[in-house]
């Protein structure tokens, strides 16, 4: 199977996408940037709503989430202030999951490799990402479409993750790069 997929612009703006995103952000942007305790169940209770198969509430405030209906949370998993999480290609997290605050979850990206269209017009590229157990994002990591993060990773802040990171790694920077192992 590809790991990345094309597909085409009318495909992600598709009538059904703007009426459920629509829909999911009304009511979630009611409580999505409260930092009352009880938002935190306002905000899982809408994602389930939504279709997400999330066993978390500790789902932190500003946290925006994309297609929620393609989105996979653990048990015991906390997502931190300000992430957003695209998981229109499918997201899947694990269990015991810490993401600090400010971290992107990308499964979606802009197609451009014909100069002789505009980017805008050239569809985008889709590719899920799978987050093991007992995993470690710190603040400001960026993980890019189709990539897989093993159990027990830790990635350190500011980090961009383009490539798979084998578990039980550490891995830091711009690119990602694996500089030592927790085993």
């Amino acid at each position: 199977m590809e790991k990345i997929r094309h597909i085409d612009k009318k495909e992600l703006h598709s009538l059904k996408n703007y009426i459920w995103n629509g829909l999911f952000y009304l009511l979630y942007g009611f409580f999505k940037n409260l930092s009352f305790p009880l938002c935190n169940y306002l905000r899982y209770g809408c994602l389930i709503l939504f279709g997400a198969k999330i066993k978390t509430a500790a789902i932190g405030e500003g946290v925006t989430v994309f297609c929620p209906w393609d989105l996979t949370v653990g048990a015991n998993t906390t997502i931190g202030a300000r992430c957003t999480l695209t998981a229109y290609g499918g997201l899947k997290i694990g269990n015991d999951v810490r993401i600090a605050p400010n971290v992107m979850i990308m499964t979606t990206d802009h197609a451009y490799a014909d100069a002789k269209i505009l980017i805008r017009n050239q569809g985008f590229k889709l590719g899920s990402v799978e987050i093991g157990n007992d995993v470690w994002l710190a603040a400001n990591v960026v993980i890019v479409k189709g990539v897989h993060i093993g159990d027990g990773a830790v990635i350190g802040a500011n980090s961009i993750v383009a490539d798979d990171i084998p578990p039980y790694s550490i891995a830091v920077g711009s690119p990602c790069k694996v500089i030592g192992s927790r085993k």
